[in-house]
């Protein structure tokens, strides 16, 4: 068992994964992600599927007369699998960093105008800004070849991954452009875009972030007197509208209107800020900056995400009375023995 073992875990599906790791790390920083890769996985995960039921079907019952060989046997085989599941996780997490390094190179190719064009530029309002088209082609390349190529927890954490983190990303967006009116139809088709794109990754978690991105795209385009009104309708009802304030000052008509409960704002809590680190291991910190940080409060989901309390112990039973120990027997008393002086005797006794 331990030299097929070494040779199908360290010698191949092993082997095949670490050569994909550094593939990843050497590629160049400015080329899109490679995502062919991903076939990789696919064949490690059906190896390790017919190595299991090859180890449970044909060698395990050999061991079926000693218990402990039978047991030493199983918990190698689990070292092993372990090990080839540990370096998967690692590849994947590795193209999830590289994708949203470039999903934010992308970004950063946005023009400072773009949502607020010129009247020469209104005729193209119809398209989407090339930052988002570039955005949006990479999510779909993703989205063919993961599906193609992963399954059950790998895809669903690997999907998970990029579409909180990219959520979070346009967060951070928002706030670094002015929009002008006809600007805001631009920025809400680019967000439309990008809600789609991420729609197809069919996770709920990433789905209520992208809508609640769409209702934030929306205080772009509307009237200034319908702002709070439109705030306490929906889920953006339960956000402070200071936190707000960072995105309604990129509005070319900021400074010519207030609002009640906003004119104090502008400060952010540092438990709301973001975290700009994006490797660090699945399933973990999906933040998803200061907005982001209360989508629990903003979805009415808090009470589906708190932990189930623990059920309470039950009560240990009291322990027993010692019995009492008998009392021992008084022990009779030693006779004297007569004492004599130390010393040499008196004369008379010579």
């Amino acid at each position: 068992m331990r030299i097929l073992s070494d040779a199908i875990g360290r010698g191949y599906a092993e082997t095949a994964l670490e050569t994909a790791q550094n593939k990843l790390e050497s590629r160049d920083p400015k080329l899109e992600p490679e995502y062919s890769i991903l076939s990789i996985a696919r064949q490690v995960e059906l190896i390790c599927h017919l190595w299991q039921q090859y180890v449970s079907v044909a060698i395990l019952p050999l061991a079926s007369s000693s218990i402990v060989v039978r047991r030493e046997m199983s918990i190698f085989n689990n070292q092993v699998i372990a090990r080839i599941e540990a370096l998967t996780s690692g590849l994947l997490q590795k193209l999830a960093d590289n994708t949203l390094k470039w999903l934010t190179t992308q970004l950063g190719k946005q023009k400072k105008l773009d949502f607020k064009p010129r009247n020469d530029d209104i005729l193209s309002m119809g398209n989407n800004t090339d930052a988002c088209h570039s955005c949006c082609v990479t999510l779909n390349r993703l989205y063919d070849a993961a599906k193609e190529n992963l399954s059950g927890s790998n895809l669903e954490s690997f999907f998970t991954e990029i579409g909180v983190k990219f959520h979070s990303l346009l967060l951070e967006h928002l706030k670094k452009y002015p929009v002008s009116a006809t600007g805001g139809i631009v920025l809400t088709k680019d967000l439309k875009s990008y809600q789609e794109a991420a729609a197809r990754f069919n996770i709920s978690v990433v789905d209520e972030r992208f809508d609640f991105l769409r209702l934030l795209g929306n205080l772009f385009i509307l009237p200034p007197d319908a702002i709070k009104q439109y705030t306490e309708d929906n889920a953006l009802s339960g956000i402070d509208l200071s936190l707000l304030r960072p995105y309604l000052m990129q509005r070319s008509d900021w400074g010519t209107f207030s609002i009640s409960g906003m004119e104090s704002g502008g400060t952010v809590p540092d438990q709301m800020e973001t975290t700009p680190e994006t490797g660090t291991k699945f399933m973990e910190r999906f933040g998803s900056g200061r907005l982001g940080a209360i989508m629990k409060d903003l979805e009415g989901r808090a009470e589906d995400l708190r932990l189930p309390s623990l059920p309470t112990m039950p009560t240990m039973p009291a322990m027993p009375a010692m019995p009492t120990m008998p009392t021992m027997p008084t022990m009779p008393a030693m006779p004297t023995i007569a004492t004599r002086p130390f010393g040499l005797g008196g004369k008379g006794d010579q």
